[in-house]
């Protein structure tokens, strides 16, 4: 067992991006420990390893080929199993006018990339959703 939470209690976390780097280092600074992690290159194959893996938390780039993050996440929170998961939208755009195209698509929050690791944790772990304890 790696320190943290066992695999079975490790949060599903599905990282999307089309930057095959960018998936790639977020899934290798997150993977293990807290965080079981699945990653998807386009937002076809994003809905497609959400059915497959069912993650508690999406962190979903915006500009995606084939579906847009905007529309990977208006598809997710129409079927009743993705009512609940959180989404994250991280991505370079963060004007006023992308943020709410964020929370009207669903999105719970929206980072502006570049993001630390150590701050993506922390954003992570802490469900704003969730009563304090």
């Amino acid at each position: 067992m790696v320190a943290g939470k066992a695999q079975d209690d490790a949060i599903r976390l599905l990282i999307v991006d089309d930057n095959h780097d960018v998936t790639q280092a977020l899934s290798r600074a997150l993977g293990g420990g807290n965080y079981q992690v699945e990653t998807a290159n386009d937002g076809l194959a994003a809905i497609e390893r959400a059915v497959q893996f069912r993650p508690q938390v999406v962190l979903l780039d915006l500009m995606l080929p084939v579906l847009s993050g905007w529309d990977v996440a208006r598809t997710l929170r129409r079927v009743p199993l993705f009512a609940g998961p959180r989404l994250i939208a991280l991505s370079a755009f963060g004007s006023e006018q992308h943020r709410a195209a964020s929370l009207a698509a669903g999105f719970e929050q929206h980072l502006l990339k570049p993001i630390g690791i150590t701050k993506l944790k922390e954003i992570l772990d802490h469900d704003p959703r969730s009563p304090s304890p």
